[in-house]
């Protein structure tokens, strides 16, 4: 059960668009909150958007790392600024090589205040790829191809996943923030399957059945039907993962709704813990 959500805005002076502009201040503001809440020493998850990272899949006969070159040349920042992870399956004969990419100076900042707050810390991890394994261990067929789409306010990341487990990111230049009334909402998944589509037609992938969709922007829809237009589904009907939230105990909230919202950090503690 959820028993209280606490949301802190944070002003731009602190975390600008892409970066920490100021440690102190976060540090201080997050610790002025802790001691609001009465809370001794927690343990902090820290889930990143996903428009900050980007995720490229390989297939090799041997193990690459980090440092190899074929890994670093497909990097979508700068060489200087680039810092990859490594996730590795084997498949018949060949590896299935997952590097998640995001930018050394935005990830250095989080850790910085992580290293000044001096709480302890569970991990730092992003959506994406929390969600094909829960698609995986829920779903019983697994398609050629699967996507699930995070969308935000202000961008939406597409996740393209094979049967091999190969996944791969993209991130679009357009959320929920300009399509949250009701009258503009189709409008949104319109755009957002010609974008799909023109994804899937240069891989030469197959269309899937569905398109799975999830993340903070969602909730943020103007839309009272449950259905979302089709092939469209909520992530959160594929995940099994049940809780409650009286939203009465939880005072001043800016959002008002919170299912999508809650289903993903929930779903991401529960397999981290």
């Amino acid at each position: 059960n959820v028993d209280l959500i606490f949301e802190l805005p944070i002003p731009a002076k602190v975390i600008g668009d892409n970066l920490i502009t100021n440690i102190e201040d976060l540090t201080e503001l997050t610790l002025d909150s802790i001691e609001v809440l009465n809370l001794s020493k927690p343990p902090i998850l820290l889930i990143l958007s996903s428009s900050f990272f980007n995720i490229k899949s390989f297939k090799n006969d041997s193990l690459l790392n980090e440092d190899n070159e074929i890994i670093k040349n497909k990097s979508p920042y700068l060489p200087e600024d680039t810092l990859v992870n490594i996730d590795k399956s084997k498949n018949d004969n060949n590896y299935i090589i997952r590097a998640l990419y995001t930018r050394k100076a935005f990830m250095n900042g989080w850790i910085k205040t992580l290293q000044k707050l001096d709480l302890p810390v569970i991990g730092i991890t992003t959506p994406g790829p929390h969600q094909f394994d829960i698609l995986r261990s829920n779903k019983k067929l697994i398609n050629d191809t699967e996507i699930i789409v995070d969308i935000e306010l202000s961008s939406s990341t597409i996740f393209i996943c094979t049967k091999d487990y190969e996944i791969n990111s993209q991130k679009l230049p357009y959320g929920s923030s300009l399509y949250n009334k009701k009258d503009l909402i189709d409008s949104y998944f319109s755009r957002l399957i010609k974008s799909i589509k023109l994804i899937i037609k240069d891989n030469k992938m197959q269309f899937p059945e569905v398109i799975y969709v999830s993340g903070f922007g969602l909730d943020e829809f103007d839309y009272s039907s449950k259905n979302l237009p089709y092939p469209f589904i909520r992530f959160s009907e594929l995940n099994n993962l049940k809780f409650s939230f009286d939203d009465t105990k939880s005072k001043e909230l800016i959002n008002k709704k919170f299912d999508s919202k809650l289903n993903l950090i929930l779903e991401i503690a529960n397999k981290c813990l």
